[in-house]
């Protein structure tokens, strides 16, 4: 047999692309985030079609980009790196199939009623069953397995979910629900719970394989301190805590983070690039939280920049670090090796961050000089 066809990799399928839940939320979730960065670095946004064609949604602007972002791009991202991160853990069959390309429906159906529909249930009733359905699934292996340090992954997601469905409600009637903007905040600080739950797992241990080092040990308190810290700081913006008690959380949860990386740090880090952009994620997202803290009390004009902190630093980092990663141990590739070009696009991610950040000071600048 002609050894070219022996080794040939198999077609490219639609079966394929369905087979593990990472393949069409990575992808979707990564053109989303492009496609909505760029258009609202124009300055586009809903609503779109000019006067014939107008349609009056109900997300527009800032509300519909950060919806999106948090939502829509970071909720792709997390329920596909959770699905396959579970299959690892339990050893059961990944969510595929039929099953996965119903989740992504939904995922898809929210995505256009976010940018088109005027109602308020036609965003928030696909958004629900896509929740529902990713903790579901979730929740059906580890339980199966009994694996009880797992339970909190599926109840991580649902909060996630019902965040989104406080912020389009709060959209609908800020009376009743509060501050939208508040959903919104409290929705970057549930994925921030989320990346510490996963890169407590397996930062060091990435490290550890990809640099032959011994891993060092995280212990429980940790857990609690960056997970729960990170969800009761999202609790602590819904409810309007005074300010004390937000600088309070912030700072305890920021220090924690903190004190996860500097106890992780080995100088053998910068030798690989998907090592060190982990790290880099982590620590960015610790500190975003802890100057997150100082901006509120100061009440100073920092607050939007520093969460941008987490979600363009900290967020963006950890997050094409580990679908690299992830992509990349699931396809024959070596996912300690960085692809060429990622490299740069790593480098991106900060020079992103600190033009976020130069940003912000120009606009506390213009204003003071006023």
């Amino acid at each position: 047999m002609n050894a070219k066809l022996m080794h040939a990799r198999p077609a490219p399928s639609f079966s394929a692309w369905l087979a593990m839940a990472f393949r069409p939320f990575y992808l979707l979730g990564s053109l989303l985030a492009v496609v909505t960065v760029l258009l609202w670095g124009w300055g586009i946004a809903p609503p779109f079609g000019g006067t014939t064609l107008r349609v009056d949604p109900l997300l527009t602007g800032l509300f519909w980009h950060g919806h999106e972002m948090v939502w829509g791009f970071g909720g792709a991202i997390v329920v596909g790196f959770l699905h396959t991160a579970v299959t690892n853990w339990t050893g059961l069959p990944p969510l595929a199939g039929i099953r996965l390309g119903a989740l992504v429906l939904l995922w898809l159906i929210t995505r256009v009623a976010a940018t088109f529909s005027p109602s308020l249930l036609g965003i928030a009733i696909p958004a629900a069953l896509f929740w529902l359905a990713a903790a579901e699934t979730l929740w059906f292996r580890v339980w199966k397995r009994q694996q009880v340090r797992n339970y909190p992954v599926p109840l991580l997601v649902l909060v996630l979910g019902a965040l989104e469905l406080g912020f389009l409600a709060s959209i609908g009637d800020q009376s009743v629900w509060g501050n939208p903007l508040a959903f919104l905040e409290a929705g970057v600080f549930a994925i921030a719970a989320i990346i510490a739950f996963m890169g407590l797992r397996v930062i060091s241990f990435f490290t550890s394989r990809a640099l032959s080092l011994e891993q060092v040990p995280t212990p429980a308190y940790s857990l609690g301190l960056t997970v729960l810290g990170a969800e009761a700081l999202a609790c602590a913006l819904l409810f309007d805590a005074p300010r004390f008690v937000v600088l309070v959380l912030s700072v305890a949860t920021g220090v924690a983070y903190l004190e996860r990386s500097v106890r992780w740090y080995h100088p053998r880090i910068w030798e690989n690039p998907m090592v060190w952009v982990l790290h880099l994620g982590f620590a960015a997202t610790g500190l975003g939280i802890l100057a997150f803290g100082l901006a509120v009390w100061s009440e100073s004009g920092w607050r939007s920049a520093v969460l941008h902190l987490i979600t363009v630093g900290g967020m963006g980092w950890m997050i094409l670090g580990m679908i690299t990663r992830t992509a990349l141990g699931h396809t024959g590739g070596n996912p300690n090796r960085a692809p060429r070009g990622l490299r740069f696009a790593f480098f991106l991610i900060g020079a992103a961050t600190a033009t976020r950040l130069f940003a912000g000071l120009c606009t506390i600048l213009s204003v003071n000089s006023v």
